[in-house]
């Protein structure tokens, strides 16, 4: 053991994947940089409206088979339900993509859609890796994929195109990035099997075993994206792309803390010990709080920095929203908790009042205070889900964890 009771092995791993993350923060900074005075403020708030929800159909088609096959892979080095995920990944991509083609009219979404399928390729590389605890070849796939998002941008700012380049230029680098994955797959990974035809029986058991957890992601995914989403309708695409600004600053620091939890969630599975003492959680949090000091008193020169002096306005949100930090370390620590004890339902219903607490304060507080109230229903939420996160977490793990 070591500082804060992380054994050597596992903080070389998270040290490796904390640099990897933030390389890849670099690079998503850039792009963000780049877009933003590529496309402006109207234009960068449809961008951001589009990845919104291509992430929220990646986490809806990945149906919770990642967190389900990280434990299997993780405990039993058992690669054979891969095939399984992949197949119901592609069939939930495609109506999901047939959808967008119905119901909208922007043809960025439209040609950005069909990245679902590389996306579902990609995610059985990661998931392959992670539950194999390759945690090197992980990061440099991440690390991969956030440089070709980076040369996307970089063609569209250089070629003076619009969204509509950007998003197919944004979806043949979510293609090269997920052939790279499945090739390190195959040769660094013994007992990897992807393309044999599983059984219709084993779609659906794997379905049945991961829906708990498709819902936990998929509301997730939705409850971080929602703001993004719904400014469009409550507001404009403007103010879309303000608040747009101030929230990837935002997930840039959060990428951080994913890439500390990346390695700590397979030996949450595997070690029961390291949920009873917590461990790791004080320095994420001590980190998050002194983080959230720093960028409340610099963000507007971060976002005047970071897109142009056109984002100024949206410095005000960031302030509002950073304070947010320290409640997501506890949020994303103790919903790994939870799965890895197998306690789904927790961590659902902590999601699912959060969302409708979002959703209502987001359309009360955004049609009052605009800009601001939206920072504002984003805190609160975030609040409220790591409140009732840590009273069940007190009421039905702790009987479950070694002394």
């Amino acid at each position: 053991m070591s500082l804060f009771g992380v054994h050597r092995a596992l903080r070389n791993d998270i040290a490796v994947s904390t640099l990897s993350r933030f390389a890849s923060q670099t690079l998503a900074i850039f792009l963000n940089f780049v877009l933003a005075r590529a496309l402006g403020v109207t234009g960068f708030g449809e961008y951001a409206f589009i990845s919104a929800l291509i992430l929220i159909g990646n986490a809806v088609s990945t149906f919770g088979t990642d967190m389900v096959l990280i434990r299997e892979i993780s405990a039993e080095k058992d690669y054979s339900d891969i095939p399984a995920s992949l197949t119901l990944q592609l069939g939930i991509s495609f109506v999901f993509i047939v959808c967008v083609y119905i119901f909208s009219p922007l043809e960025s979404l439209r040609v950005y859609a069909f990245s679902l399928i590389p996306l579902s390729f990609f995610t059985v590389a990661t998931i392959a890796l992670r539950g194999s605890q390759q945690i090197r070849l992980f990061s440099f796939l991440h690390l991969t994929f956030s440089f070709l998002q980076c040369a996307s941008a970089c063609l569209i700012y250089l070629l003076d195109e619009n969204i509509n380049q950007l998003a197919l230029f944004l979806t043949l680098s979510h293609t090269f990035s997920a052939v790279i994955g499945l090739v390190v797959c195959f040769y660094k990974i013994p007992g990897f099997i992807m393309f044999s035809k599983p059984s219709f029986g084993n779609i659906i058991r794997l379905a049945q075993t991961s829906f708990s957890l498709a819902l936990i992601g998929s509301l997730r995914l939705l409850y971080e994206r929602l703001p993004v989403t719904i400014f469009p309708f409550f507001a404009n695409l403007f103010l879309t792309g303000l608040f747009s600004a101030s929230a990837r600053v935002l997930d840039a620091i959060k990428l951080g803390y994913v890439s500390a939890l990346t390695p700590i969630y397979p030996e949450m599975a595997r070690d029961k010990t390291f949920l009873s003492r917590q461990t790791g959680l004080g320095l994420l949090l001590f980190s998050a709080i002194c983080l959230s000091l720093i960028i409340f008193f610099s963000a507007k020169y971060l976002i005047v920095f970071l897109f142009g002096s056109g984002f100024e306005s949206g410095a005000r949100a960031l302030q509002i929203m950073v304070w947010a930090l320290p409640f997501y370390v506890l949020v994303s620590y103790y919903s790994l908790g939870f799965l890895a004890l197998e306690l789904e339902k927790p961590v659902l219903i902590s999601l699912a009042f959060s969302l409708l607490a979002l959703l209502s304060a987001l359309m009360v507080a955004t049609r009052l205070y605009g800009l601001a109230g939206g920072a504002a229903a984003a805190l609160f939420a975030e609040i409220l889900q790591a409140s009732l996160l840590f009273v069940q977490w007190r009421k039905y793990a702790l009987s479950k964890l070694p002394k």
